[in-house]
């Protein structure tokens, strides 16, 4: 796909914040915001860019475990 429009990335994990309003179906907006609060309650954090030549990447960061 063509990635996210520049002005989406400030706000993709923001509850009900939509990539792109004119496609219409049927998502809440919920999908990065849940991505980013499980990630959150696991000590980590969420991330998306995009890429120069289209599409994007969301990434999950995550702490590794006590015992490395």
């Amino acid at each position: 796909g063509p990635g996210f429009p520049p002005e989406f990335l400030p706000q993709a994990f923001d509850r009900f914040t939509r990539a792109d309003e004119a496609r219409g179906g049927g998502s809440a907006g919920l999908g990065l915001a849940l991505v980013d609060a499980v990630a959150r309650a696991h000590g980590g954090s969420a991330r998306a860019r995009n890429h120069s030549g289209g599409g994007a990447t969301v990434a999950i960061v995550l702490p590794s475990g006590e015992d490395g």
